[in-house]
């Protein structure tokens, strides 16, 4: 694989009347993220429209099985056809930096919108201690490192992104030393943390989506707020 980045992020911000509709493309698969009924209903000609990318050979598409239940949509046939993609893992480059994303994983099993942002935490993060609060498989962390970060630390709770993570700090050979993986709750490192007074030069706080419906909307909220106060 050369250095010629192969993960495009299909940008649909400018047409708000097609929010719940995220198609991200790893090499020669197309992963299409679901949240909206009306998604569900056109999906035969959006799989058209991604069909027409030549480098397109795969397309896997991923349901929001909760949020499409609260906009009434049955789901009875579409649970019964959902099926793993053909491939779980994937290699792809982004900023000079190698990356094995899971299919299976949050979103798109990568959050290929933060590109821009990646690249500038790389621009910032030379001579500096890095925090990476909610790392997932460490696309911030590594930037950072790949900017000449003095030391890395990512947080997440996820085991599965903890160990992508890692694979993906072998894939870049980079030093080992510089850049560790802790498996904690967010809130809880940080608190203690705080206790200790521990201080980084720069702290990245990115967390998933944590109101994935809207009933949970105003409770995950409050999260949101705790966990500014503590950076």
């Amino acid at each position: 694989m050369g250095r010629r980045p192969n993960l495009v992020f299909l940008s649909l911000k400018p047409l708000e009347r097609l929010s719940g509709l995220i198609v991200d493309i790893f090499g020669d698969i197309a992963v299409v993220a679901s949240s909206a009924a009306w998604v569900e209903k056109y999906k035969s000609d959006i799989e058209s429209c991604v069909n027409r990318i030549p480098e397109i050979n795969h397309i896997n598409w991923r349901s929001s099985v909760e949020l499409l239940k609260e906009e009434g949509l049955d789901l009875s046939s579409l649970e019964e056809t959902q099926s793993p993609p053909s491939k779980q893992l994937v290699q792809v480059m982004e900023n000079g930096i190698k990356y094995v994303v899971s299919l299976e994983g949050q979103k798109t099993g990568f959050y290929a919108d933060q590109r821009e942002n990646r690249h500038y935490i790389s621009n910032i993060s030379n001579g500096k201690t890095v925090l990476d609060i909610c790392c997932y498989s460490g696309g911030f962390s590594l930037n950072a490192i790949q900017g000449g970060a003095l030391n890395v630390i990512g947080v997440d709770t996820s085991l599965p992104a903890l160990e992508l993570a890692k694979e993906n700090v072998l894939l870049n050979n980079l030093d080992p030393h510089r850049l560790s993986f802790l498996r904690q709750d967010a809130t809880e490192f940080m608190k203690e943390a705080l206790s200790r007074n521990e201080l980084w030069d720069l702290v990245i706080l990115d967390p998933p989506k944590l109101a994935p419906r809207r009933k949970v909307l105003v409770l995950k909220k409050l999260t949101y707020s705790k966990g500014n106060l503590l950076v």
